[in-house]
């Protein structure tokens, strides 16, 4: 395996509740890290600001916290809106990632 090639983008604002709840407390929890870095290469960017701005019209992002996850050339593979506890969080994620192996 030469690592994950998939991309998780966190797509968060500076003033939504979800987003701050998922920074602060859901994904530092160990077992997130284990799971989000052994499958992804893991990018957050403010939705708001410099390129978040143009990421979020070309993904025609409406929700906040939204999640993409992406193939290496930036093509959207399936996407996640909202936070969570890390369990259901992971099995959605995990959904995601079976659908694309059909």
């Amino acid at each position: 395996a030469s690592g994950p090639v998939l991309v998780f983008l966190d797509c968060y604002t500076t003033w939504c509740g979800p987003c701050k709840n998922m920074a602060e407390k859901i994904f530092p929890q160990k077992a997130a890290g284990d799971y989000f870095n052994s499958k992804f290469v893991n990018i957050k960017i403010d939705m708001e600001k410099g390129e978040g701005l143009d990421i979020s019209k070309y993904y025609g992002i409406r929700a906040y916290p939204t999640f993409l996850i992406l193939d290496p050339k930036g093509k959207e593979l399936g996407r996640i809106e909202g936070g969570g506890y890390l369990e259901p969080f992971i099995q959605r994620v995990e959904k995601v990632l079976e659908n694309l192996k059909k």
